[in-house]
């Protein structure tokens, strides 16, 4: 019995300190978990702000991107708009002034050689006056001296053609094309041009230089422009 009593106070000490020992693994690892989840949030927080930095940065770097290739647009621009005043100036040079009708102009395709309706047609006429004649004969040399292509093209007002509807049933648009063409003719005849150096297109009312409001500014957008087109000249 007292055997069984000294045995009895050997294993309680054991029992308690074995489960502070136990307690005390147990507040470790709950620590441990603890500040293991802390240093979580806080890497989980720098990675947010890391991201966020980097969609900064790639917005700056897009900015940046797109001001850059502005800039080179605008230089190119600039370079085509020192180009076409320097063919206006040999333009002007070579052709000269030939009639007040006639009207030396940048286009997007090279430059345009502008000449008023009322120097080559009547109203609501697709055939040339001798006056029209006189100013293409003259034009066609210093056309075909200059050694490029050309497109005709005609163009109308917005009035609806009245008088000769019955010739061009669909309007303006057919009218300036006809135009177009009969000026394109008379060009390979009277210039000597070649044929694949030659194009025409008719706009009608669709490509206006002003308002469609007044009798001028009417008489200003019946006409014809013969295209002196760059090496790459396309479509207007």
């Amino acid at each position: 019995m007292k055997q069984f009593k000294r045995a009895f106070c050997l294993v309680v000490p054991l029992l308690v300190f074995g489960g502070c020992a136990h307690e005390a693994t147990l507040g470790d690892t709950r620590r441990e978990l603890d500040h293991q989840d802390t240093v979580i949030r806080e890497l989980t927080r720098r990675n947010e702000d890391l991201m966020a930095q980097q969609g900064v940065l790639q917005t700056n770097m897009e900015t940046l991107q797109a001001e850059n290739l502005a800039l080179k647009d605008r230089a190119a621009a600039d370079r085509k708009i020192d180009a076409v005043a320097m063919q206006l100036k040999k333009l002007e040079a070579d052709i000269g002034r030939i009639d007040a009708g006639v009207t030396l102009i940048p286009h997007r395709d090279g430059v345009a050689i502008e000449v008023a309706e009322i120097v080559l047609f009547r109203v609501g006429k697709a055939e040339l006056r001798p006056e029209g004649k006189r100013v293409l004969t003259e034009l066609a040399a210093r056309i075909a001296a200059t050694g490029k292509s050309i497109r005709v093209e005609g163009h109308t007002d917005s009035q609806p053609v009245r008088i000769t509807k019955s010739k061009f049933p669909f309007g303006n648009l057919q009218l300036s094309g006809r135009r177009a063409l009969v000026v394109a003719d008379f060009l390979l005849g009277a210039g000597g041009l070649p044929a694949e150096r030659v194009s025409f297109a008719g706009y009608g009312k669709h490509r206006p230089v002003a308002a469609n409001d007044t009798p001028a500014n009417m008489s200003r957008n019946r006409r014809v422009e013969i295209v002196l087109l760059n090496d790459s000249g396309g479509g207007r």
